[in-house]
């Protein structure tokens, strides 16, 4: 009798039955003849499992469900047309302005034979480009190509302008020949020379400084600025007066502004003793338009001496920007601030008409009578020169451009002697009143609401008074503060409150 251990593979593999024959044919022998029976029984066994050795087939196996057949997929055929891919819109090229300088040179020498340097030339001038961001060899679109054409062109009319080496050796020959030559070793050529000092350069507009010197002889060179101004939106130069539509306000105002300031530096000492009649008689201003505003210079000799160099002030936009028209305000895109300070400046010359400020004809004048709070009387008037307030209607609808109607008619009602029409046309009083002296310096901060419909402008005023001692004003640390409210409108800022300062 043997015994079989199950294995977790199936016993009845071809290596398992063979061994197994073997295995019980030993154990026969070793028991004798007296198992002849069993003999007979292993052989038939024995049998049985060689046939079906033999015939290499294992046990059955359960049978398996047969697997699911899915489809294959379908590869498309190379020889098959595809459907093609919406192909990416072309990135439009953008262009960008760049600025270089280059530098024209040139001498003459006093002849062939003699090769001593009579006059040089050294030109640097400015050159304008254009870029792409897809990398070089692009060719700009034509209006890009008429913007740098338009403005390399004026730059070499400039150049064209400038005295020559030849012009200059020609008048520097003849001083040099007249010179005695034992004196000749002590000449100084003449020269001309051009530097580009400064650079603006934003979307709209490109502004370029200039730095000219020459020496024709003497003691010294002459020195000056030249400023050239260009519009990068119509490809073209322009100058100031081609940004505003009231030329002579926009003039007087420059020129009022500087000699205001010059007075307010104690300065005046520093000039020729006609300076102001140099400053308002100067038909065109040299301006160069930086990010604050407009920077005014005026040429040696020409309000001052010699050793006062280039004298050069400043005007704030915030001043002149209520006279600017639609293209001045593109080219120089004041900030929102900035124009409502322009605003406060416009109201404050309006408010000046209550403190007899208003033009006037004094060769129109009318009698008429008077109420204040001192008695009543007869006084003169004298015809409003200003052919837009011609009544007190339109009086009513020009200060309604700066402030609101509830504070024009206080205003009005407060100053009802002051304004008055005779015939229908607007007469005022001829009056006045002196300057608050202890008003050393206001300075201005505009606060917007968060929607920026309106806010209020912040006037901190510095305070001084008179030292008997040092027999000047000095600053007293003081600061008073006012503010002016106001809401935006068509116009700009329309104040509700306009309270003097000075």
């Amino acid at each position: 009798m043997f015994f079989c251990k199950f294995q977790k593979k199936p016993f009845f593999d071809g290596a398992n039955r063979q061994a197994l024959c073997y295995n019980a044919l030993e154990l026969i022998w070793k028991r004798g003849t007296h198992m002849k029976r069993a003999l007979s029984l292993v052989l038939a066994l024995l049998l049985a499992l060689s046939c079906a050795a033999c015939s290499g087939q294992s046990a059955p196996q359960p049978a398996k469900e047969p697997a699911q057949q899915t489809e294959p997929a379908v590869q498309p055929s190379s020889s098959e047309p595809q459907p093609q891919s919406e192909p990416e819109p072309a990135k439009e090229a953008v262009w960008h302005y760049t600025l270089t300088t280059q530098t024209a040179a040139d001498r003459c020498v006093l002849d062939d034979n003699d090769s001593t340097v009579l006059a040089t030339t050294s030109y640097e001038y400015p050159v304008l480009s254009a870029e792409s961001d897809g990398g070089a060899g692009q060719e700009p679109p034509e209006a890009v190509r008429r913007v740098v054409d338009a403005f390399n062109s004026g730059v070499q009319s400039y150049l064209s302008g400038l005295t020559s080496a030849g012009e200059l050796g020609e008048t520097a020959k003849q001083q040099y020949l007249e010179t005695d030559p034992e004196y000749r070793t002590y000449f100084t050529a003449y020269y001309g020379a051009t530097e580009v000092c400064y650079t603006r350069q934003t979307d709209e507009l490109l502004e370029i400084q200039l730095f000219e010197s020459y020496y024709w002889g003497g003691a010294h060179g002459v020195e000056s600025f030249e400023n050239l101004h260009f519009d990068l939106g119509t490809g073209s130069f322009f100058e100031l007066a081609d940004l505003t539509d009231d030329a002579p306000r926009l003039h007087d105002l420059i020129a009022e502004t500087i000699i205001e300031d010059i007075f307010d530096r104690g300065e005046e000492n520093w000039y020729f003793e006609n300076f102001a009649q140099s400053i308002r008689e100067r038909k065109i201003y040299n301006v160069s338009l930086d990010a604050e505003g407009f920077n005014v210079i005026f040429d040696e000799y020409e309000i001052a001496a010699y050793a006062s160099g280039l004298p050069e002030f400043t005007v704030p936009y915030a001043i002149i920007c209520r006279y600017l028209n639609e293209r001045g305000l593109r080219l120089l895109d004041p900030s929102l601030e900035t124009r409502i300070l322009g605003d406060y400046y416009d109201a404050l010359a309006m408010w000046y008409w209550f403190e007899g400020g208003a033009p006037l004809d004094y060769n129109d004048t009318r009698m008429g009578a008077y109420t204040t709070g001192y008695g009543d009387g007869e006084m003169p008037y004298q015809r409003i020169d200003d052919p837009e307030v011609t009544s007190l209607d339109a009086l009513r609808s020009w200060l309604g451009t700066r402030f609101s109607a509830e504070l024009i008619e206080q205003r009005l009602s407060a100053s009802q002697s002051l304004f008055q029409e005779f015939d229908g046309v607007l007469y005022a009083a001829a009056v006045g009143r002196g300057a608050d002296m202890t008003v050393e310096s206001v300075d201005f901060t505009v606060e917007l609401n968060a929607d920026q419909s309106g806010g209020r402008i912040l006037a901190d005023i510095h305070r001084q008074d008179y030292d008997e001692q040092k027999a000047d004003w000095v600053s007293t640390g003081v600061v008073d503060q006012v503010e002016f409210p106001f809401t935006l409108g068509e116009t700009g800022a329309i104040f509700s409150a306009f309270p003097t300062i000075w």
